[in-house]
């Protein structure tokens, strides 16, 4: 991974000749909202209560 200036970063993403993802640190991505020791109770679209 290279590194440098946020400036550059802009120019190089502006001008557009270049991909940066040469400069992003893929090595810690990962994926938003997936906790993987999160768990939610959902109720079927379906269901309906009976009052």
């Amino acid at each position: 991974m290279m590194t440098l200036k946020a400036a550059e970063l802009d120019r190089i993403f502006d001008k557009g000749d270049e991909s940066i993802l040469d400069y992003a640190d893929m090595s810690t991505l990962r994926k938003l909202n997936k906790d993987e020791n999160k768990q939610e109770d959902v109720e079927p679209a379906n269901h309906r209560m009976i009052c």
